[in-house]
């Protein structure tokens, strides 16, 4: 059984910007909370069935900010590499004329 405790972000002493972001995520997706495990906070949704480390989680929205939002791209494509950097653990960068690369770590065959 995980020990989990839902996390009040006045008490906590972190960044401001990683404050910033966490408090964004939790007004955008109602339902959804923080809870601190072993110390650190994760950020789960309504059911608990996803959840993500909140310092990886701004860390993404920042680099897909960055380098995604104002790209030349669909909105389609840009929700597609958003959902890759978050669930397949992709890695993105800006390739100089090039454009943008999506990079997926190496899977294990069976």
């Amino acid at each position: 059984m995980r020990k989990l405790s839902h996390a009040e972000l006045g008490n906590e002493p972190i960044d401001p910007e990683l404050r910033a972001c966490i408090q964004e995520e939790l007004a955008t997706l109602p339902g959804s909370r923080v809870v601190k495990r072993h110390g650190h906070l994760f950020f789960q949704n309504r059911s608990g069935r996803f959840e993500i480390l909140c310092s990886r989680l701004c860390e993404i929205k920042r680099r897909r900010i960055e380098l995604v939002e104002n790209a030349d791209l669909p909105d389609e494509d840009k929700w597609k590499i958003f959902c890759l950097l978050l669930a397949a653990d992709a890695r993105l960068e800006e390739v100089p004329g090039v454009g943008l690369k999506v990079t997926l770590p190496a899977s294990h065959r069976h």
